[in-house]
């Protein structure tokens, strides 16, 4: 009887085990509406303050007066489409003598799940010194996020950035482009898995579509491109929502982007 009934404790406790393993695991990872890859629901989400062609710069927002007064962090996604990589750098712009930084930088891409692809660690992240993980795109289009964890002067540090796209050359998405038009930053919550479609396929674009999209918005499109943010060969619609009018340079960046996505 004794023997029967430690089996049966064991039994018990095997099976909480797997059950706090699977809860664990299922809340390792969640996704927003807003398509945002997030490693942990207990991490902040950072955007980005500053956007260039090849950069998205982060700032962690230090919202204790006496740790802002000790200590700035920065955060960095930078494409290379010379040599077909991406990094994430973390850089501490600001730091008093007696500050004490311990962060973990990690490089996440996401596809059709999130793969950590690169971490390091610094135990002293002192005034300007900055820490970066490089890999390469692997020829593959993915979305790229940055997760730092980690303590400053004792105060908790979980941020993740927003995730942004770079094709397979490494190039980042010219989120910096806004059309001058709606004042509409270009969107790019898409699919980096989207499969191109025969031509034949592609939902027909004209003069009469473009006018009706041009009354919708109460705009004259006169000297201006519309551009389908998702493209027509990859099963892009002229559904409104998917329509926003650029320069013909924008639009020419962005088309070029697209071009190295597959």
């Amino acid at each position: 009887m004794k023997k029967v009934f430690l089996r049966t404790i064991s039994l018990i406790m095997c099976l909480i085990m797997i059950l706090s393993c699977n809860l664990m695991a299922n809340a390792a990872m969640v996704t927003d509406t807003n398509n945002t890859i997030i490693e942990d629901n207990e991490f902040t989400i950072l955007y980005p303050v500053n956007i260039t062609e090849d950069t998205e710069d982060f700032i962690v927002p230090i919202t204790d007066a006496r740790t802002r007064s000790i200590y700035h962090l920065n955060v960095s996604l930078i494409g290379n489409k010379t040599a077909n990589t991406v990094t994430a750098t973390v850089k501490n712009d600001f730091a008093l003598g007696f500050s004490t930084v311990s962060i973990t930088l990690k490089l996440y891409s996401y596809r059709t799940s999130a793969v950590l692809r690169a971490s390091k660690y610094d135990n002293d992240l002192n005034l300007g010194e900055s820490m970066s993980v490089t890999v390469s795109t692997n020829n593959q289009t993915a979305k790229y996020y940055a997760v730092l964890t980690g303590t400053g002067n004792s105060e908790n540090i979980n941020y993740s950035t927003y995730k942004v796209p770079f094709n397979k050359r490494g190039e980042k998405y010219p989120t910096d482009i806004v059309s001058p038009v709606t004042n509409q930053s270009l969107p790019y919550n898409f699919s980096v898995t989207a499969t191109e479609i025969p031509s034949s396929q592609w939902v027909p674009w004209n003069a009469t579509i473009r006018n009706q999209y041009a009354a919708h918005i109460g705009k004259d499109l006169t000297g201006y491109e519309v551009h389908h943010i998702l493209p027509r060969r990859y099963g892009g619609t002229n559904a409104y929502g998917n329509l926003i009018a650029l320069t013909k340079s924008d639009h020419t960046r962005v088309t070029n982007w697209w071009n190295y996505y597959k």
